[in-house]
């Protein structure tokens, strides 16, 4: 008998393969609206567009919330070690994206484009920007790919197939080919904290610290982050640091996610 068979919060391929189209439909729709308008409100529909296709679905379905989506409770190690981590995997991602960047450039006019959308003109826009790209993103991103997505997959093929598979649509849903290794590279690291605590809890809090710091390297000065990085590369200490914490970081994470 199929797993959906026995569990009916595991959804079936074609029925993934459904919500997946429509999903990139309104994705799509909505970059198209969002390119036409050039207004972060729309940004931040497009967000939760992501998400709203399955909400819809398991609602009709009456299946539990908190299953499918994986809001599985985790304790307050788990929490400790998913913002250590993410700081570091942030650190390596920028640099990955940097080093990428001077190798296949984004064309200046799109650079500048997604620039100036990112940039806080008011207060009333930073809001706007920060509640899509951090708390919306966070939540509804991790709800699909790292919720139900992974978690059913995880079920039809080996746990890693799963997470690189994921990964690989998770980047692909961006239009980036800019910046979709970067993209890919986090979704893998996202992908595996899902499935090793069972929850899109460290999952989220991963997302959003990665593009709340995105935010605020963006809309600083590049003279006032000197300390940081260039704007070719992340300083070498910062770097050697990250690679030399990211292994027992992941170590210690796993160990946390096996206390009951």
């Amino acid at each position: 008998m199929d797993d959906w068979e026995n569990d009916p919060t595991i959804l079936p391929p074609q029925q993934i393969l459904f919500i997946f189209l429509i999903t990139i439909a309104l994705v799509v729709l909505a970059g198209i609206v969002f390119t036409v308008l050039f207004n972060p409100t729309v940004a931040l529909l497009s967000e939760s567009l992501i998400v709203i296709p399955a909400i819809i679905f398991v609602a009709k379905q009456k299946l539990s919330f908190k299953t499918v989506f994986r809001f599985n409770p985790v304790n307050a190690s788990i929490i400790i070690h998913s913002i250590i981590l993410s700081l570091i995997l942030f650190i390596l991602g920028d640099e990955l994206d940097r080093l990428l960047s001077t190798i296949f450039p984004m064309p200046k006019n799109m650079l500048e484009g997604l620039k100036n959308v990112l940039l806080f003109h008011s207060l009333t826009q930073a809001i706007i920007i920060f509640v899509a790209a951090v708390i919306f993103a966070g939540f509804a991103e991790e709800m699909f790919f790292r919720g139900l997505l992974q978690r059913a997959l995880e079920h039809y093929r080996d746990p890693a197939l799963a997470i690189v598979f994921t990964s690989a649509l998770f980047a692909s849903i961006h239009l980036n080919p800019w910046s979709a290794l970067q993209i890919l590279f986090l979704g893998l690291a996202l992908g595996y904290m899902a499935w090793k605590s069972n929850s899109i809890f460290p999952a989220i809090i991963l997302h959003a610290i990665n593009n709340f710091l995105s935010l605020i390297l963006l809309n600083t000065p590049e003279e006032k982050l000197t300390w940081y990085a260039t704007s070719s590369h992340v300083n070498t200490i910062w770097v050697f640091l990250a690679l030399l914490l990211v292994t027992p970081l992941f170590y210690s994470f796993n160990r946390a996610c096996t206390v009951k």
